[in-house]
């Protein structure tokens, strides 16, 4: 039986979309080529999310990929916080399951720097009631360790809990953990697969 929600946050609660911002601002496609291999893709990007990293440190190895790129990796390295938009349903959605009975937790792969700019486009924490972000903890999905220490800290079982991301190998490392799992396609087709799961 189903009693508790696991949230990832980016491409599920909020858009994270490099490609999107790259092609709204302007750039070229060579740039946003560019900034896709030697920023978004680059290695160090999952040590941002896990908080072994700082942007200055990174930065310098994003630069390393390309060194000829330089001015336009820092520009890009700079505007990071573009790359989120909200969802329109993100809201709602969590306050409907609370509505429900259902206790709400967040567990999402985010670099501390960039959670701090971008927050305030989180309005559905308000709603949750606990999150760990990889940062914090020094971990990251879909390792083991960060499944166990979020089950540990919300107090929850993995049997009685459903996880919802966007990434295959997040939800197959959730299932291997033990957790109930739903891999987030979209809004519509995820919330419809989660009522039949919590059989509503």
């Amino acid at each position: 039986m189903i009693k508790n929600i696991l949230f990832d946050v980016g491409n599920v609660l909020l858009d994270f979309d490099p490609e999107r911002f790259l092609k709204e601002a302007g750039y070229t496609k060579e740039q946003q080529e560019i900034a896709m291999r030697c920023v978004f893709t680059h290695p160090l990007w999952d040590q941002l999310d896990k908080g072994t990293v700082m942007e200055k440190e990174a930065l310098q190895e994003f630069i390393k990929a390309d060194p000829a790129q330089e001015a336009l990796i820092r520009e890009i390295a700079g505007r990071t916080k573009e790359t989120l938009f909200p969802l329109s349903y993100a809201d709602d959605w969590v306050k409907s399951l609370k509505a429900q009975g259902y206790p709400v937790y967040i567990l999402s792969n985010y670099a501390g720097e960039l959670y701090e700019k971008t927050k305030h486009l989180m309005t559905f924490l308000q709603y949750v009631d606990d999150a760990l972000f990889s940062y914090q903890c020094k971990m990251i999905k879909p390792d083991r360790e960060i499944y166990a220490y979020a089950c540990e800290k919300f107090n929850i079982l993995p049997q009685e809990t459903v996880f919802i991301d966007d990434r295959a190998k997040n939800i197959a490392g959730a299932r291997v953990f033990g957790l109930q799992a739903l891999q987030f396609t979209s809004y519509e087709e995820t919330s419809a697969g989660l009522r039949a799961l919590l059989g509503k």
